[in-house]
């Protein structure tokens, strides 16, 4: 979730942020995306393949159930 300034602003004139706990929910989302999208790019840096792909004992990429390629 993506939300820059003007789109916070829109947000209030519409009555959606009427409050800081609104407010505060964003940001906690906003956090976690973030967060989550770092935690998956070190993972796949580390392990040298993405979250959905295996490698199997040969070295053969594998995707969760089926070969590649």
């Amino acid at each position: 979730m993506l939300v820059n300034r003007e789109e916070i602003r829109k947000l209030m004139k519409q009555g959606k942020l009427s409050n800081q706990e609104d407010l505060n929910s964003i940001f906690r989302s906003m956090i976690k995306d973030a967060i989550e999208t770092i935690y998956e790019g070190e993972l796949t840096e580390t392990l040298g393949y993405g979250r959905y792909e295996r490698k199997s004992k040969k070295g053969v990429e594998k995707k969760v159930g089926r070969p590649i390629g």
